[in-house]
Formats: C-alpha cells, structure tokens, sequence
C-alpha cells in the first residue's frame, strides 16, 4: 500500500491558518499593529476551528455516553485534533463535508448503538434461563440457544473520504471486549476495500493500530490537491479617471493653473501589461485517480483606438501620440484634444502631443502648449500659447503686454493687440495694435480693417497691410530681411559664438607656452596643472563652437535675398520707419498706394 510522502507539503487554508497563528504568537517583541493581526489571525482560526468540529447529538451521542459512561464530552472534528494529515480543503469545502460525514457517522452510530441494544437483550434473556434452570424449571436448551446468540462486537473501522476524493478519515467503533484492538494490517484492508490507495499516512496507521482514538475522526490519507489554472490579467499603467490634485510650487504655495487636465502618451508607451494565463498542476486523489486542473482564462485586452498590442500579445502600447481616456471599456488614444469650456482654473494648463481644439477663451497667466496645431475659438488675454503647427484665434489676442503667441507654422488672429508673436511661417490678422510681430515668411493685414499701429512687425520677405499708423503720429516700425524665429529656434547667438572663438585663441596660446615650459622642465611625464585644466577646457568649448558655427551657416543658407523684400500699404502715417537689410527709410509725410524695396545696386530703398 502506497504511504503518503511529505505529507506537511500538501497544507490546506485551515492548517496554513493555524501555522501562521503559532507562528504569529512566537513572535518576541511585538508592535502593537503585529498584537492586532496576531489577533485577527487567531480570531480566524477559531472561527475555522469551530466550522471544522461536528456536533455530537443522537446516535452518536449515546454511543459516546455508553461505551464512555459519560466521563467526558466527546469532542470530533475534521481536523482530526492534531493528529493526521492536513486536510487539502476550501473553507466552503470545509462546510459541505461537515455536513455529509455527521450524516455518515451517525448512520454507524445508530448501527453500534443498535448491536449494544442486541447484545443487552440477549444478556437479559440469558440471565433468565440461567434463573429457570437454577429453579429447576427446565430451559437448558433455551439458555444454551442464548449463548450462542450473544455474539462479541468486534471493533470496527469506518472509513470516509470527502466528495472531491481528496481526503479519507478514519474512525475506529469500539469492541465490546477492551482486548479486542485493530493490528494494522486490518486497518491497511479497511483502506484498501474503501480503495484508499494514495496519500496514506502511515504513522496515523501505526497510531490508530497502537492506541486506538475511539471515536475520533483522523485524516488517514489526503490526496495531492489540484492547482488550478490562473485567469490572465491586465495590469494597468495609467488611471481610468484623473485626479485633479492642485500642484505645489517650490515655495510650497499652490499653483491653480497646473492641473492635470489629460494624460498624454506618446508613440509606443507602455498603456497596459497583459499577464498571460497559468496553467494549473494535476492533483492526484485519495483512490489513486488523476484530478485534471481546469485552464485559466484569458484576459481581454482593453484596446482602443489608437492602441495595438505588441507582437507577443503582453503589451497594449500606443499606437499614436495623443491623450489617454478611458470610456469604461477600453483605453482610448484621441489625436485631438478638445476642450470645450475656456481654459482656466477648472482645466489648468494645457500641454499636449498633438492639435488642440479650445472652443472657449485662454484666461490670463495661463499657458497652452501644443506640438501640432491649436484651434481657439474665443480670445486669448495676457496668456502663453505656442504651437509646434499653425495657431488660429477666431476673436483675437488683448495681450495686456504679458501675451506671447509662438507657432512654427502660421499665426491667424482676427486682432492682435499688445502681444508678442513668433511664427515659423505667416501671420495673419485684420487688425495689428501696438505689438511686437516676427515672421520668417510674411505678415499680411489686408482683411476687415486691415491695420499696424504702433509697435514692431519684423519679416523675412514681405509686409502687406492696408494702413500702417495714425493719423495722430504713432511710432510705427517695420523690418524686413530678418529671419527671427529660425534664428531662435536653431539657438544662434553670434555674441556667445564669438565668445567662445576669443577663448579659444587664448587657450592655444596658453597651451603653446606651456607645452615648451613643460619640455624645458625635468619631469617631462609629470603634466603642468594648468596645462591639463586648458587642454580639458578646449575639448569642453571645441565642441560648442563647431555646434554654433554649423548652426549659423544653416541660418545664412535659409538668409533671404534682400532684393526679394516687399512692403506694400494702401496708407502710410508718418512717423513710420522701414528697415531693410540695414537700410533704412523714415516716413515723414503720409504716402499712399506706397510699394517699398531695396535697390540692389544702390544699397538704399526705393520707394514707389
């Protein structure tokens, strides 16, 4: 017969509670939040306790009181009271055979209970032949008939295995002689008619073979539980709602304006982790049968729009750059964000990797960064937007000196007034008041009331507008042949270039002296301190310098061609001034239909 190895290996919820509770209540010194789980743990293993003991009623009841006279309580449970193997089973398990094997163990008990009650009625019978023969009344035959009816009852062993096969309990019934005991191979042969064949205990054999616990329930055999599979999951990487916290500044104030308004993601970012299913471990049964695990389930991706789930399916990645919603079901990535209230207070600033449609207002003092375009529908005040595309503001800009509007692609405003522009290309607008303006391509005020008044408009190739000035005489000033924003934008700065090149030339110089004082000097292998300082701080600026100069000859490849420079105005208000290419000419008297460019021969501009 197959004995059970490790048995200590196979441990079920209940025992692994009591192991934790033991080891929990070891523990020297203890905090005050280790008192309260030990607490709890011990709380839960009494409750177990108490859900693993059967009640003793019944047949049961009065088979304990009679071969027991009542001495003590019985006391039975399904964990066998410290003896047997652990028992491999759920709480809910648990329950079920509390149920199933009292209903087992009082159908024996009723049937011991009834041999007792057979066994004293042929006792009673006997001694009443015996008092007939004694009395000379006859009944030898009778009383011989009696005796051999008054059979012993021999001590029995009860075998119960649970309903998932996984676990056999043994019980020994007593004999109504003491001296009559199980050996082991009778135990043995009860398990093996039950067809008990794997996972047996066999110290528990040689225990209830040794000193038999009559009436007690002892695991005798416990199967190798099944491991079933795992369902796959999704571990998510970014909230499904976004909590709005107010941000702190280093000074510890708080920043309304710094929301977090969306959750950006860019091209390929790690959105969720699909963890796989496990599959499960095979269990083996008390009667020897394999228990097949079921498979676990396979997690659903929540796939979106704009998502894709790597090539080894453990991955949903972002397929666009773009902001991260979820609507309940799945992650979606929407290349647009709209905002359909202003911007301010209730959404924050705004900086997202993609085109930004605002349908209301940008509120002073907060900003709004996009790298593709933004669309606003409503004004911007003393605001920051910038755009890696074009930037369009239906109303207009009342920049209060504290605007800035940048754009790599176009500007279009409906007005500009008191702001800072930058654009990569063009800006449009039907109305330009005392701003600064720099466009690599072209300023155009031709539409509505098509007016510069005041301020600075720089270009690269032309200006064009319907009015520029007032009749009152403000100060009005145009540039044409500057690149502005490509300048800025590839960070030339010609002062820090030359910096750098007067540096350098001292440093070589430097460097020469000290390389001769060095070879005059005996320790040729020892270097000069100084020497190696200018030596590391030329390979420092090196670098840089080759950085700028590239740089600035990509600016002078871009430099517009001076002669190509348009201004054109229906109406010209003195005192406007016109710079082109260094060449400058002051609007003293109000022009009309004025069309200005540089004569290339002459160096000055000509005006028609």
């Amino acid at each position: 017969m197959e004995e059970k190895e490790n048995s200590g290996k196979r441990k079920g919820f209940f025992r692994s509670l009591f192991e934790k509770n033991h080891s929990a209540a070891s523990e020297e010194p203890v905090s005050t939040e280790k008192k309260t789980e030990q607490k709890a743990v011990a709380e839960a293993v009494d409750e177990v306790a108490a859900a693993a003991r059967l009640e003793v009623k019944g047949s049961l009841q009065e088979a304990w009181n009679r071969w027991n006279s009542g001495e003590e309580p019985l006391k039975i449970s399904l964990f066998g009271d410290g003896h047997g193997c652990a028992v491999p089973l759920t709480e809910r398990e648990m329950g079920l055979e509390r149920v199933r094997i009292s209903a087992k163990i009082e159908r024996d008990a009723k049937e011991y209970v009834r041999d007792l009650d057979r066994r004293e009625e042929t006792k009673v019978r006997i001694e009443a032949q015996k008092a007939l023969v004694a009395a000379g009344e006859g009944g030898e035959e009778a009383q011989r008939g009696a005796q051999q009816e008054l059979q012993p009852i021999n001590a029995r062993c009860c075998i119960y295995t649970s309903a998932n096969n996984m676990v056999a309990w043994c019980m020994l019934i007593p004999p109504s002689d003491p001296a009559d005991k199980l050996d082991k191979a009778a135990l043995e042969a009860a398990l093996q008619v039950s067809n008990i064949t794997t996972g047996i205990d066999a110290g528990v054999i040689e225990y209830l073979a040794e000193t038999p616990p009559y009436f007690a329930l002892i695991p005798c055999a416990c199967g190798t539980p099944v491991q079933e599979g795992e369902d796959g999951r999704i571990i998510e990487h970014f909230p499904r709602q976004l909590n709005r916290a107010v941000k702190m500044d280093e000074r510890g104030v708080a920043d309304y304006r710094a929301l977090n308004y969306v959750q950006i993601v860019n091209e390929g970012d790690l959105i969720c982790d699909i963890i796989p299913p496990k599959a499960g471990a095979a269990g083996v049964r008390v009667d020897g049968v394999v228990a097949e695990p079921h498979a676990g389930k396979a997690a659903v991706p929540p796939a979106g729009a704009n998502t894709t789930i790597s090539e080894d399916g453990t991955k949903l990645l972002a397929a666009k750059g773009g902001h991260l919603e979820h609507d309940g079901t799945k992650f979606n990535i929407k290349l647009i964000l709209d905002i359909p209230t202003d911007v301010d207070y209730n959404t924050g600033n705004i900086d997202y990797l993609g085109d930004v449609h605002i349908h209301g207002d940008v509120r002073g003092t907060f900003v709004v960064k996009a790298t593709g375009n933004i669309t606003i529908d409503g004004l911007v005040e003393a605001a920051t937007v910038e755009a890696g595309g074009d930037i369009l503001i239906s109303c207009g800009v009342l920049g209060d000196n504290n605007a800035t509007i940048k754009a790599a692609g176009n500007v279009r405003a409906k007005y500009i007034d008191n702001c800072v522009v930058y654009a990569g290309k063009s800006v449009f607008a039907d109305c330009i008041m005392s701003s600064q303006i720099y466009s690599d391509e072209s300023v155009q005020v031709t539409s509505g009331r098509g007016a510069i008044i005041g301020g600075t408009v720089v270009a690269a190739h032309s200006i064009k507008s319907r009015i520029v000035g007032t009749e009152s005489g403000r100060k009005t000033e145009l540039e044409l042949g500057t690149l502005t924003y490509a300048k800025a934008d590839k960070g030339v700065d010609t002062e820090e270039l030359k910096a750098y090149v007067e540096e350098l030339n001292k440093l070589e110089q430097d460097i020469a002296f000290l390389v001769k004082r060095q070879k005059m000097e005996e320790d040729e292998n020892k270097m000069n301190p100084r020497l190696e300082a200018a030596l590391n701080r030329k390979a420092v600026i090196c670098p840089r310098i080759e950085e700028l100069a590239s740089r600035q000859q990509e600016l002078e490849a871009m430099k517009p061609d001076p002669a190509k420079c348009r201004f054109e105005a229906s109406t010209v208000y003195p005192p406007t001034m016109l710079t082109i290419s260094g060449a400058i000419w002051k609007f003293e008297e109000t022009k009309n239909s004025c069309v200005a460019i540089l004569n290339k021969e002459t160096g000055e501009i000509k005006i028609s």
